[in-house]
């Protein structure tokens, strides 16, 4: 049987055609401010690690305080 051959190429990652990302340069609608902004992004991350550390330490004080029992209500 014959050994059938192609000349078809395969190509590597660096061989792929990608569109480019982001604005144009000179855009007038190009992202200045806003939700996606570096600086917004960064806040958001520092609040999100606030807000864990914050949960991390509310277990670590329910871990360490008894646990009350139910009794009565007080009366007003």
């Amino acid at each position: 049987m014959a050994r059938l051959t192609t000349t078809i190429k395969r190509l590597g990652p660096e061989d792929v055609w990608q569109p480019p990302i982001g604005a144009p340069k000179g855009n007038k609608n190009a992202l200045k401010s806003g939700r996606y902004t570096t600086e917004k992004k960064a806040l958001r991350r520092r609040i999100a690690a606030l807000i864990r550390r914050a949960h991390i330490a509310v277990a670590e004080v329910d871990k360490r305080l008894p646990r009350r029992k139910p009794g009565p209500k007080p009366q007003a």
